[in-house]
């Protein structure tokens, strides 16, 4: 990849649970450093709309292509690029009392890829 370019993530839903995707980039300083939360957090990478979520639009199993941007200035040799899905199935308590579907705590999933990330040439 290269810095500030824009890229296609396809994601297969297979059993849809509602909510939304974010993505974001962890750059490591070798391939076998640990990722924390703090470094996935200063890295978030936006849709090509500038969002930093993608909801899903449909309680539908199938693929989605989400369109993101990679950060300008962000180059790295090893950087984790992880795929994080907040859902939106279960029922819970809001922040207004009531007891809704897609409030409280819900289930989440992630998954991480090993990228490259070089500067413009």
């Amino acid at each position: 990849f290269t810095e500030g370019e824009e890229f296609t993530a396809w994601v297969r839903i297979t059993s849809n649970h509602r909510g939304y995707f974010e993505f974001s980039l962890c750059p490591l300083e070798t391939p076998d450093a640990i990722e924390t939360e703090e470094c996935f957090k200063e890295n978030p990478v936006l849709t090509v709309d500038g969002e930093s979520k993608w909801v899903l639009p449909r309680y539908d199993n199938d693929d989605y292509a989400i369109r993101l941007v990679l950060p300008k200035g962000l180059t790295c040799e090893h950087c984790a690029l992880r795929w994080h899905w907040w859902t939106g199935n279960s029922s819970g308590y809001c922040d207004d009392g009531s007891d809704r579907l897609g409030c409280g705590p819900q289930e989440t999933f992630r998954t991480c890829s090993d990228i490259a990330i070089f500067g413009k040439p």
